[in-house]
């Protein structure tokens, strides 16, 4: 790849004139893989408002009822403390970070869930599943993920990773030897960055190969994906040579829209 490090990457943006002025405008593309039933996926907007997102995703740790068990719950519980943290904090506070803020609780709400509910089965450790998760709001992405995973910043026709991408993707790297429920304490990979118009966040169950990098990097050169025919397409054929990604999912942002959420009458 061209470029290994993500603009601004870090444990938040500082830029007060970009964060002041929300994004209101978000898509948001999902693909199923050829293993689809192993993977899990969510996607909602906790505001009910246009500039917020959250994208989260889970595959089973092990090929058992236990693993599909660990990663549905996990899901559930994200979502769950995602949830949870916007109803108490309802609308952007200056000197947060909302995006961070809710990704470290929803974290911990499921790490805590499939770990306590591991050990009333007696399964403590054996219920485990791979768990990633991307909250957007007040113009900052917030990406975590605890096992495998992959995320990709689209902009200005490069491709920045969110995470090391180091060894991953790899056939000798076991991609389940950390997850959510393992432990009662979770360690989560974070990585944040101030999002502009036009950018596009591209996940995937796993980390891509340096093969599928630059795949993904000739795509976005070319101006695509402009539609979700687009995706797909390259979907398709990145999972002809690879079939273990179960999910994938992308978010394109910008340009900036005006909502109007009433409509206005003649008198």
């Amino acid at each position: 790849m061209d470029t290994v490090q993500l603009p601004s990457l870090g444990r938040g943006a500082d830029s007060p004139s970009i964060r002041a002025m929300a994004l209101t405008r978000i898509d948001c593309f999902f693909w199923n893989g050829p293993q689809a039933h192993e993977g899990r996926y969510i996607a909602l907007n906790p505001r009910h408002s246009p500039g917020c997102l959250i994208v989260a995703g889970s595959e089973a740790g092990r090929e058992s009822i236990g693993g599909q068990v660990a990663s549905k719950m996990a899901l559930e519980q994200f979502a769950a403390g995602a949830l949870t943290y916007f109803q108490e904090c309802p609308s952007p506070t200056p000197g947060r970070e909302p995006s961070l803020e809710a990704l470290e609780r929803a974290f911990k709400e499921a790490n805590s869930s499939v770990y306590e509910f591991g050990h009333k089965l007696a399964a403590g450790g054996r219920l485990a599943a791979s768990l990633f998760g991307l909250v957007i709001d007040s113009r900052l992405a917030a990406a975590g993920r605890v096992g495998d995973g992959g995320a990709y910043l689209g902009r200005g026709g490069e491709l920045f990773p969110f995470f090391d991408t180091a060894g991953g993707g790899g056939e000798d790297t076991d991609r389940f030897d950390r997850g959510v429920g393992l432990s009662s304490v979770v360690t989560v990979e974070l990585a944040s960055v101030a999002l502009q118009p036009d950018d596009s966040i591209f996940i995937f169950s796993r980390t891509l190969q340096s093969r599928d990098e630059h795949a993904l990097l000739d795509l976005i050169r070319l101006g695509a994906p402009e539609s979700f025919k687009d995706y797909t397409e390259f979907m398709q054929n990145l999972c002809d040579d690879s079939d273990d990604i179960v999910y994938a999912s992308l978010c394109r942002i910008g340009p900036e829209t005006v909502y109007l959420d009433r409509g206005l009458r003649a008198v």
